[in-house]
């Protein structure tokens, strides 16, 4: 969110009117929340997976071409379902891969990689705005990264539930993860 105010500046719009679309972008992405869950118990995770990155990367084209507060308010309406797609789906991901068995042990470190996403994620378009002085080829590279992302996710649930029947027979069958001088 740092780059965020410069970003709109850059798409000509003032410091005030970017605190004004940061703020619906906030309030936008409380909302699509809510909306995901929704969209999760009547589609599934995969496809309200799909539809939110959909919608989110139709978002971030929008904010990389859009001039002027109303076309990025329209832009970051959108962006707001990839914003608030990873609070939503790494629970239901989490559970779809590892079952209910582990999923209170894994979601915790899961989720705790979130801020750390954020905290690279930040800098790293400032340097992409530095070495191209543009922020739209960070956006670009977003895009990029939320397509590749959905393909692993789609694969993990897919292929989840056997993995886990695979592990848990290994392991009824007395098969060891750790050697027994580490456990």
């Amino acid at each position: 969110m740092q780059p965020t105010a410069p970003f709109l500046q850059e798409h000509g719009v003032d410091l005030t009117g970017a605190g004004v679309l940061i703020a619906l972008l906030s309030v936008a992405t409380t909302a699509v929340t809510i909306l995901l869950g929704v969209l999760n118990d009547r589609l599934g995770p995969l496809r309200m997976m799909w539809a939110a990155i959909a919608l989110g990367g139709i978002g971030l084209l929008t904010l990389i071409v859009a001039q002027g507060f109303v076309p990025l308010a329209g832009g970051l309406l959108l962006a707001a379902w990839g914003y608030a797609l990873p609070g939503v789906l790494v629970s239901l991901v989490v559970l779809a891969v590892f079952g209910p068995r582990d999923f209170v042990a894994i979601l915790g470190p899961t989720m705790a990689m979130m801020p750390l996403g954020m905290s690279i994620g930040a800098p790293l378009w400032g340097l992409v705005h530095d070495l191209t002085g543009a922020y739209s080829p960070g956006l670009w590279m977003a895009a990029g990264l939320c397509l590749a992302a959905g393909g692993m996710i789609t694969l993990a649930v897919r292929s989840g539930a056997s993995l886990r029947q695979r592990v848990e027979r290994d392991l009824a069958q007395g098969y060891r993860l750790l050697p027994p001088s580490a456990s």
